[in-house]
């Protein structure tokens, strides 16, 4: 009897300690995942957030805060119906603010929808050329719509609500590749900031190291030209040191997007990753405090 009693309590102290093995581990676990990533939130609710929307090899970016609505860029043609999509779902009848960063195709290909089935008050534009009918078309739309135009400067600061911009980009006004003359924004919702880059390549972000260094760390990083190699230089993405990466490319990207080098230099960096053509649409929520992924 002695023996078989020695032998059930030893079995049960090992069960014990295998459970609290596991206890620890679990605890461990979770608090390693708590401090690699962002918190996750049930609802963006009541707070700012920043839309990533999929459509396609191009870029769309709705910014929501109380009762403002931010616009950056329209996607192709060929997304315009998802953008649509997205806006209505959320009942969108009016934009504060809508910014086509450069005038290439797959960021103001949906511009003209947007201009004619919402309020648009006011729109911003680089003073760049293009000599394409979409580009005409958007003009064209611009005009009849009514909204406020203006073509911003590096160094300007404005606000939309409780939103805070800063335009850091471009800086210069002689460049051979309409890329280089995406608009560069940095926005501030209390202590979060985003930065918008557009399609800035390598050479705007020598020339906003040099001249803005101090206002590009920021805690979510619009990556520029849907993570091509063109762009998002080491030197940059330290200054920038960005908790969450956001990626817009299509699936099956013709232009590989994003090209294999940016995605392995943005982990370098510690930054999160999320692509529309592996998550679909994005949601970047904040309180001013933190900036949390929802979906």
């Amino acid at each position: 009897m002695k023996g078989n009693f020695r032998y059930g309590e030893s079995k049960n102290s090992k069960t014990i300690m295998i459970v609290v093995a596991v206890v620890i581990a679990v605890i461990w676990y979770i608090v390693r995942i708590q401090n690699s990533a962002p918190a996750k939130v049930a609802s963006d609710e009541g707070k700012c957030n920043v839309g990533m929307i999929d459509v396609g090899q191009g870029d769309a970016f709705l910014v929501s805060c109380g009762e403002t609505r931010v616009l950056i860029d329209a996607g192709p043609a060929s997304g315009v119906q998802r953008l649509a999509n997205y806006l209505d779902a959320r009942g969108i009848k009016t934009l504060d603010l809508v910014v086509f960063t450069h005038p290439h195709e797959d960021h103001i290909g949906g511009g003209k929808r947007v201009l004619s089935d919402y309020k648009v008050k006011r729109v911003m534009m680089p003073d760049a050329v293009s000599d394409t009918a979409v580009y005409a078309s958007l003009l064209e739309a611009i005009d009849k719509s009514g909204a406020e135009f203006e073509v911003p400067k590096d160094g300007d600061v404005f606000e939309v609500g409780d939103l805070r911009f800063t335009v850091l980009s471009p800086i210069g006004d002689s460049y051979s590749d309409l890329n280089n003359y995406s608009l560069v924004l940095r926005m501030d919702y209390g202590d979060t900031s985003v930065l918008f880059t557009g399609d800035a390549e390598v050479k705007n972000e020598s020339e906003m190291l040099e001249k803005y260094r101090d206002l590009l760390d920021c805690d979510v990083l619009k990556v520029a030209h849907h993570g091509s190699t063109s762009s998002c230089s080491v030197e940059f993405l330290y200054a920038v040191s960005p908790k969450i990466a956001l990626i817009s490319c299509a699936d099956g990207s013709q232009y590989g997007h994003p090209h294999d080098e940016t995605v392995d230099k943005l982990e370098g960096v510690g930054a999160t990753i999320r692509r529309t053509d592996i998550d679909g649409d994005v949601s970047i929520a904040s309180d001013g405090e933190e900036p949390w992924i929802v979906g």
